[in-house]
């Protein structure tokens, strides 16, 4: 919502999205898919619940979570970032970018741990502080998130259950950086 404020050529954004739908387009004609069939896994992507920040803590005290409140909560937090998206002003549009995606990874419910590449370009522009250690922590959080599957280990067993503890203490860090982020006065 805060680049459509701020942009004169807003066709960019018409041909932003025309490009994907050529995409399936092209897809569905080479090898004869269905575009709905292509489409629906887009539509039905989600993070997961329980990996990443507050969910990370609530998922520890309690581990079995009723799927109808996790709905209610992913609404919650849609309304919740779309009405901050809407009403915050921000004198800086690369800083604005930078604040609504770190209000969207601090209290996202779902997550997927390769979204934190997204903000890597507009921390960067908007010289934010913390920064240096958020990208050192958030590369070797990363890192541990797919060691198992780079080389193939059980996800059983010791060596799993300490990589995976040590992947969730570094997750918080991160978190709880991200929030120190977003708290600053001059951001």
């Amino acid at each position: 919502p805060l680049i459509l404020r701020k942009l004169k050529n807003k066709w960019i954004f018409i041909l932003a999205a025309l490009f994907p739908l050529v995409s399936v387009l092209f897809y569905w004609k080479l090898n004869g898919v269905n575009p709905i069939q292509i489409l629906i896994p887009i539509k039905n992507y989600r993070g997961l619940y329980g990996f990443w920040g507050i969910t990370e803590i609530t998922n520890f005290f309690w581990p079995k979570f009723d799927g109808s409140w996790i709905q209610l909560m992913r609404r919650i937090f849609l309304i919740s970032f779309l009405i901050y998206s809407l009403t915050f002003q921000f004198k800086e549009m690369i800083k604005g970018i930078s604040k609504q995606m770190l209000f969207f990874f601090i209290f996202t419910i779902t997550f997927g741990v390769q979204w934190l590449t997204w903000l890597i370009p507009f921390l960067i522009l908007s010289k934010v502080k913390y920064q240096k250690i958020f990208f050192s922590l958030a590369t070797f959080y990363l890192a541990l998130a797919y060691y198992h599957n780079v080389y193939n280990i059980s996800l059983t067993g010791p060596t799993f259950y300490y990589l995976d503890s040590l992947r969730k203490v570094l997750g918080l860090a991160v978190w709880l950086i991200m929030i120190l982020m977003f708290r600053q006065k001059n951001f």
